[in-house]
């Protein structure tokens, strides 16, 4: 990009400053010149990187209600930007099929914004099950984030009637009916 400048004109040279990390970048912008006084001016120049930084509520266990099986249950996580520029969040996956989190495209949170994530459970077993949920980000010091996920799959009681006893504290109260 060479120019001219003519005798006592001033140029003023725009400077882009594009981070790529967070923290302190610190550089040197050189101009060559054919003045036989000053045939290169350095400048020292110095920047700070703010890169978007997650925080999640709750952050390491998400656990649903108890769920009949064949049913689902949802839930959300609280997906929060405490830093600058915009949080995305590309994906996420569970290491079980019976977790779904529901991202279509990927989700992103402003600089200071926060958003809800929805996670669904339907159980297909009883009992307690758990699975990872794996977050893949574009924050630099949390590209991949995990939360644990726990639910109880429940069967309906005989007869298409739901047992309810165990969470009124009743005990087996029989059939349902």
């Amino acid at each position: 990009l060479p120019f001219e400048i003519g005798a006592s004109q001033i140029v003023e040279i725009e400077v882009v400053f594009n981070p790529q990390a967070e923290g302190v970048a610190n550089g040197l912008i050189t101009i060559t010149t054919d003045d036989p006084r000053t045939p290169i001016a350095t400048f020292d120049v110095v920047g700070e990187g703010e890169a978007p930084r997650i925080s999640l509520l709750p952050s390491n266990l998400i656990e649903f209600d108890r769920t009949f099986i064949g049913q689902t249950t949802t839930t959300s996580v609280r997906v929060a930007n405490i830093g600058a520029g915009t949080l995305v969040i590309r994906r996420a996956t569970s290491s079980d099929t019976q977790f779904v989190a529901q991202i279509t495209d990927p989700l992103r949170v402003g600089a200071e914004q926060n958003q809800n994530l929805n996670i669904t459970f339907r159980p297909t077993a009883t009992d307690t099950q758990r699975a990872v949920l794996t977050l893949f980000t574009n924050a630099p010091n949390d590209t991949i984030i995990t939360i644990n996920l726990q639910g109880i799959g429940q069967l309906a009681k005989p007869g298409g009637f739901p047992n309810v006893s165990a969470d009124l504290g009743l005990g087996d109260t029989g059939a349902g009916f």
